[in-house]
């Protein structure tokens, strides 16, 4: 996908292959949304090491479903 402010990639007369005409002025930086996380409650110190977070807010456990393989 073309980012809008990107210029069409233009073909340099040396004939080399790696460069795509792009700089690092020709991109937009990104744009993050991050939810405001209040302070409630926390775990105990046993707890949170078992689960790597002290806030329940956070615990997200990994839930592999296999995706990708056979």
């Amino acid at each position: 996908m073309r980012n809008y402010r990107m210029p069409v990639p233009v073909e340099k007369p040396c004939g080399c292959g790696g460069d795509n005409g792009y700089t690092e002025h020709d991109f937009v930086p990104a744009m993050a949304y991050v939810p405001w996380q209040y302070f409630t409650t926390v775990y105990e110190p046993d707890k949170a090491l078992e689960v790597g977070t002290i806030f329940p807010e956070l615990d997200k456990p990994f839930v592999g479903r296999g995706i990708g393989r056979r």
